[in-house]
């Protein structure tokens, strides 16, 4: 797994709460496939509280993505509905979801490190 994938999830678990998220209830699990092996991410958004831990229980979207194209995703380098409709991503259920959890990533990438220091 790459460093900005794992930081990313790890920041998020520690964060405890996104209020653009207030409105969500949804679980997100992210399968990420590498020469045959996947390793999962499952986020749980419950009214903007969030709970991430590696579980591979099912999610109401799951995601699959290379290690390099989520980590393209988590820094805001790319859009994941973009990529979905480019093919570079595949999903499974709720893509509302999807687009909601995509604030996330922008978040990630307007504020960089500044997930970290944040405490609510």
């Amino acid at each position: 797994m790459t460093d900005a994938t794992t930081r990313f999830f790890e920041v998020l678990g520690r964060r405890r709460h996104e209020p653009l998220l207030a409105r969500v209830t949804g679980t997100a699990r992210f399968d990420i496939t590498s020469d045959g092996d996947i390793e999962h991410w499952f986020l749980r958004i419950d009214k903007g509280d969030l709970a991430v831990s590696r579980s591979s229980d099912p999610a109401d979207c799951v995601i699959r993505v290379e290690p390099d194209q989520l980590d393209d995703l988590v820094s805001g380098k790319v859009n994941a509905m973009a990529e979905l409709l480019r093919g570079a991503l595949v999903l499974e259920g709720d893509p509302e979801l999807l687009a909601l959890v995509q604030r996330l990533f922008a978040a990630r990438s307007t504020q960089d490190a500044g997930l970290e220091g944040s405490r609510r």
